[in-house]
This record gives structure tokens, C-alpha cells and sequence, in this order.
């Protein structure tokens, strides 16, 4: 996921709290409300969070775009492994074959 590769790149102290509100939010949830309530929380990523939920309405209007949280679910472990702020929250070892 494009976006998750994005947030961990673009704001990798931040990457760790976002990807753990996303990986307990209700799988059947939309991500632009994971990422509304985050940005109602007062938390230091709210304003981050923010911008996110804006310019993901704004993708999703012009491209068709994943919006299940479960899709973000199933890629927060693979994506967090590519970063020291989040490699904590791998599931595991990187499958055989994958940098």
C-alpha cells in the first residue's frame, strides 16, 4: 500500500502510532475515519493525520483507492518491516526471497 509506504517514509516517529491505530481500529471500518478520529485525538500525529484523511478523500474522489481498514490491516506488518521506528511491529522474519 502506496500510502502506508508513504506515511513511513515521510514521517517514519510518527509511522509507529498510525500503524498501531490502524492495526486495532475495526477491520471493517473506513480508513478516512481511522485516520479522522486520530486527527481528533489531540495527539501529537492528530495535525499529520489530518492532512492524510484530506488528501486521501481528495485521491479517492479522482482514483479508485482501497478504503477497507482491513486492506491497510494486512499491510501494516509487511510495510513496517522497512523502517527502525516500526520494524518492532513485523509479524515475523521477511518471507525467503524479499529484500
Amino acid at each position: 500500500m502506496q500510502i502506508l509506504l508513504a506515511i513511513l517514509v515521510g514521517s517514519p516517529s510518527a509511522a509507529e502510532r498510525i500503524f498501531r491505530e490502524i492495526m486495532t481500529a475495526m477491520p471493517e471500518s473506513d480508513i478516512g475515519t481511522v485516520f479522522a478520529k486520530m486527527a481528533a485525538s489531540g495527539l501529537p500525529e492528530s495535525p499529520l493525520c489530518a492532512r492524510i484523511s484530506t488528501e486521501l478523500a481528495g485521491i479517492s474522489r479522482d482514483t479508485p483507492t482501497a478504503t477497507a481498514t482491513s486492506e491497510y490491516q494486512r499491510w501494516c506488518p509487511t510495510v513496517a518491516r522497512y523502517s527502525f521506528h516500526t520494524r518492532a511491529m513485523t509479524s515475523g522474519p521477511a518471507p525467503a526471497g524479499t529484500p
